[in-house]
């Protein structure tokens, strides 16, 4: 693997944990949870530094396997809705 690859593969990563916790946090506080978008921000960070591969990738990965851990956002319709929506950013 080429040592660009690893970086872009390692950073979207990194901010797929991120995708995991920044909902939990801001969940706490409902004003700041439904004003930020919490989710959104690290595919967002992810197309502009790795390129929009990754970011479409993370993007559509996120909302998934965030449904399967932690059953939030509900797998239908709102993941699968999410999951389109954060992968055309």
């Amino acid at each position: 693997m080429r040592r660009e690859t690893l970086i872009k593969l390692t950073g979207t990563a990194l901010l797929l944990a991120v995708g995991y916790l920044l909902p939990l946090l801001t969940g706490q506080i409902p004003e700041i949870g439904n004003l930020l978008l919490p989710m959104h921000i690290p595919v967002l960070l992810c197309g502009a530094l790795f390129g929009g591969i990754w970011g479409g990738a993370l993007g559509f990965v996120l909302p998934l396997t965030r449904s399967l851990i932690f059953s939030k956002p509900l797998i239908f319709p709102t993941a699968i809705a999410m999951a389109f929506e954060l992968m055309s950013y």
